[in-house]
């Protein structure tokens, strides 16, 4: 009796700890790995490699599923470093606005004078009273507004279905006089109310295709003018940043909201809401295609919803979703060697000290690697109850472990009545 109520002891501690204890590297739970090499022969106190493509599709909970390794299978501590879209405070000019002015049945115009020349600029906002238009913009400078240099010419700026554009972009100049011309629109002028000059320097973000290819299931939505494009990323934990929706129609506007979900059946609202165009005509070309997504959390699916209001569902050729790119930086030793593991279905999130002091590393003490081909891990093998099934069905885990606590209460309380028994 004492041999089996030691058997069931044993047994609830081992499930126990198989399902919550953290234990050292075990190879045999990751699916993949790449091997990290360097770039080239230079000592650096760490390492950066970038996830690609592979590695986001073949983890299962990204980042959580992530663990560098050395050559003796020891864990690595390492850090995320996320790219991010940085804008410095953008230079506004106090300008002057002269000869505003019609040119009939093609434009209006203006001239803007920043006062002097060597002020470096690249946008301009025009603003106006027309409440409902669409037209191209022209953007040129010069010197002493007799010789002008055409800076741009398919520039355009719109307000329909409450959706507004008008900012225009154009290449760095430092010319003291910009002419703006602004096409007529449904065969009237768009009066020029103001324009106001600015320079922003940007640093955009560096990115990562988390997808790329058809558009996934489409399904029309019986309830409401809908379209609904439901996109697999095959993994959870990625941050789509913005998604691209190409079409091979001609001429339409169509207002478009983005939810997220992790199982692809419970569906969150993910604060994305844009418009898709895309216009051809003999007075007016111009096309958006491209929807922010500025929710922070992880999904595998994502579902993009077209409203068609009264018009016949537009044809989507392809769709892009795009995350900023993601580093790992990790301390290196010389002579050391070095694996990325992904893909366990068990694995947790890893905290590492190196999070703390990944913002005091400077860019010379980081050296660039590069990751291998992906390789299938020829040691992984899961018994069932660390594998995905069970991760799916955590009950069954606390079905056995209630079901042995309850087994071994009767077996101790009946070892303590023959004890009981034994001594009369």
């Amino acid at each position: 009796m004492r041999s089996k109520l030691c058997s069931f002891c044993l047994l609830v501690l081992f499930l126990a700890a198989s399902h919550t204890a953290r234990a050292e590297f075990d190879a045999r739970k990751w699916e993949y790995f790449k091997e990290i090499k360097p770039l080239y022969s230079v000592n650096c106190e760490y390492g950066s490699i970038s996830v690609d493509k592979q590695v986001y599709s073949g983890a299962i909970d990204f980042p959580a599923d992530l663990r560098i390794v050395n050559e003796q299978g020891g864990e690595v501590p390492y850090q995320l470093r996320v790219g991010t879209v940085h804008t410095e405070n953008p230079t506004s000019y106090n300008a002057r606005m002269l000869n505003n002015s019609i040119v009939a049945g093609k434009y209006t115009t203006c001239i803007i004078d920043l006062g002097k020349s060597g002020l470096i600029n690249n946008q301009i906002n025009i603003s106006t009273y027309q409440p409902d238009f669409m037209s191209r913009v022209e953007i040129a400078g010069s010197q002493n507004m007799n010789t002008w240099a055409v800076l741009k010419t398919d520039g355009y700026i719109l307000n329909v279905k409450d959706y507004q554009r008008t900012d225009v972009a154009y290449p760095a100049n430092t010319y003291r006089y910009l002419r703006v011309k602004v096409s007529y629109s449904n065969g009237k002028p768009v009066r020029i109310q103001s324009a106001k000059v600015r320079y922003e320097k940007a640093f955009p973000a560096r990115e990562v295709v988390l997808y790329e290819g058809g558009p996934g299931k489409v399904d029309q939505n019986r309830r409401e003018p809908c379209t609904d494009i439901t996109i697999d990323l095959k993994s959870g934990g990625l941050f789509p940043e913005r998604a691209d929706i190409e079409s091979s129609d001609l001429n339409y506007h169509r207002t478009v909201q983005v939810f997220g979900s992790a199982d692809g059946r419970e569906w969150t609202d993910m604060g994305a809401y844009g418009n898709i165009l895309k216009y051809d005509t003999q007075t007016f070309k111009g096309e958006e295609s491209s929807i922010s997504i500025p929710s922070q959390s992880p999904y595998r699916y994502l579902r993009i919803r077209i409203d068609n209001q009264d018009n016949p569902p537009i044809r989507i050729t392809r769709v892009k979703v795009y995350s900023y790119k993601r580093d790992v930086v990790f301390p290196l030793k010389n002579g050391s060697t070095y694996r990325l593991y992904y893909g366990s279905p068990v694995a947790r999130t890893s905290v590492y000290d190196v999070k703390d002091i990944e913002k005091y590393i400077p860019g010379s003490a980081i050296s660039t690697m590069a990751l291998g081909p992906q390789q299938h891990n020829p040691e992984f093998s899961l018994p069932f109850w660390t594998g995905p099934w069970l991760q799916r069905h955590p009950w069954v885990l606390w079905t056995v472990l209630i079901a042995t606590m309850a087994v071994l209460l009767f077996l101790s309380m009946r070892l303590a009545i023959q004890t009981r028994d034994a001594t009369r």
